[in-house]
């Protein structure tokens, strides 16, 4: 098999060619009139009262007398760019973006997936989960892989499974997946790292936390899922929600999924250390951002298969494609691979459980852009190549966890960073598909868009997630009060 050489890996970017964040800092009480930097352009409670009230949601009456709640006063000025979509029978799809600080690309979107009963209203559920993506994909195109693929039913996506077994499914599209291909400065990514990404989503789940109280299922914390790159900033998410009071964190339970923050194998230990370095010197070189080659190679397979691939020298279009997909791409020395695919010399002639145009799809759907910083930051962290404040308190996070992984994907090497927190509920769920070899089996992307997802990753997270939803009322007034202070 040819071997490729590459100048820098990622979790969801393999390839590499080779502006200012916000000085929000951090604040797990989004209050109004704070100083804590939400007041001015995200205050989650205003946004989720605002995006209430424009979606005709009732508001829970006893909510007006809960501590901590404020009626809005001002005009809708915080939801911007609402989409309501109906994907099946009573599931609907809303998402909508708001404003995170005051650069033109501060701006972030939030997903909800729910269940929708009499008037438009939400059900009320105890089964709060909310999605942060990964690398080089969005909230969409991971967990509604059908409304971005002609060749995948618009109602087959892990979302709507969750939602039809009454779980409030929500996410965010982090800042990067919102800037449009096309641009020539770039600059303003410059310091587009994983604390902005731990920032924006501790925003998006007091937005959809607040919402769920509004709308009538109450303050509880929600479970958080990590996928892939996305697994760090839950991680880092988590380690950080250590350091505040109990009834101030947002995160009642966590799912990471095929990735780890830490890691014991020397393989991928020295692999992203290199990765760091790599990054570490485009930055200073003045590159800010990942070209992210999804889209060309999924066009460029579909519309000329045949074709010299210009992104792996002596491989077809299509053939890249599929390497891309099912092959090695970590090197001979790992196990990893997005797709379960059929191998003849180790190169991918096929793929088993998903089909070439929904691969294509996929690929096609994905943004344009990725910063550098970010993948800085998570390379150190994982590589321990250089001091970060993202790992500091793992051993303190206490929430249970589910450890999801693919065997054809990060598989047993994620069980590692489980073994550095305070845990004392852990679950580890390693799916393969009992292929022939390891190289064959279910992949890293399989989990999301793999025709036998359903039933082998998704049930039982589902189940999981039921035995693990919380909580009283009394433990949601416990909260709340929390937010009073």
């Amino acid at each position: 098999m040819r071997r490729i050489c590459m100048v820098s890996v990622v979790l969801f970017i393999a390839f590499s060619y080779i502006g200012c964040e916000r000085d929000t800092g951090f604040n797990p009480n989004p209050k109004i009139g704070e100083g804590d930097g939400f007041s001015t352009f995200a205050n989650p409670e205003l946004i989720a009262r605002e995006l209430t009230e424009i979606n005709g949601w009732q508001v829970d009456e006893n909510s007006e007398q809960q501590p901590g709640v404020e009626s809005l006063q001002k005009p809708r000025i915080y939801v911007m760019n609402l989409e309501r979509k109906h994907i099946r029978n009573d599931i609907f799809h809303y998402k909508f973006e708001v404003r995170t600080g005051p650069d033109p690309f501060d701006i972030i979107a939030i997903h909800r997936v729910v269940k929708v009963r009499w008037f438009g209203m939400p059900i009320h559920t105890k089964m709060a989960f909310f999605f942060q993506h990964g690398d080089a994909k969005d909230f969409t195109g991971m967990m509604l892989p059908g409304v971005y693929s002609a060749s995948t039913p618009i109602d087959f996506g892990m979302a709507v499974y969750l939602a039809e077994k009454n779980v409030d499914v929500w996410g965010i599209d982090q800042a990067w997946t919102l800037v449009p291909g096309g641009l020539t400065d770039l600059s303003f990514m410059k310091d587009w790292g994983l604390q902005r990404q731990i920032d924006d989503l501790n925003i998006a789940i007091a937005i959809a936390r607040y919402t769920r109280l509004f709308s009538g299922s109450g303050f509880g914390k929600m479970i958080l899922s990590g996928y892939s790159s996305g697994v760090f900033t839950g991680y880092a998410f988590l380690n950080q929600e250590t350091q505040i009071p109990v009834g101030q964190r947002q995160v009642c339970g966590f799912i990471p999924v095929d990735f780890g923050i830490k890691i014991s194998d020397p393989y991928f230990k020295e692999m992203f250390a290199g990765v760091y370095l790599s990054l570490q010197d485009a930055l200073n070189n003045g590159v800010y951002q990942e070209d992210i080659i999804f889209s060309p190679l999924g066009m460029l397979a579909r519309t000329d298969p045949d074709g010299p691939s210009p992104i792996f020298e002596g491989f077809t279009n299509l053939q890249s494609a599929l390497f891309f997909g099912a092959g090695q791409i970590f090197g001979e020395g790992a196990v990893f691979h997005y797709l379960a695919g059929d191998l003849e010399e180790g190169m991918p002639v096929a793929l088993k459980f998903v089909t070439n145009e929904q691969w294509f799809d996929f690929l096609e759907s994905a943004p344009p852009y990725e910063p550098f910083k970010f993948e800085l930051d998570y390379a150190a962290t994982m590589s321990d190549a250089a001091e970060v404040p993202f790992d500091d308190y793992l051993s303190q996070i206490n929430v249970p966890i589910l450890n999801l992984a693919a065997a054809g994907g990060a598989g047993d090497i994620t069980v590692y960073s489980t073994t550095l927190v305070g845990s004392d509920d852990i679950e580890h769920l390693i799916v393969s598909a009992g292929t022939a070899t390891p190289e064959e089996d279910f992949g890293h992307i399989d989990i999301f868009i793999a025709s036998n997802a359903p039933t082998l990753v998704w049930e039982p997270m589902y189940q999981w997630i039921k035995s693990h939803a919380r909580r009283s009322e009394h433990e949601d007034v416990e909260d709340l009060a929390f937010y009073a202070e």
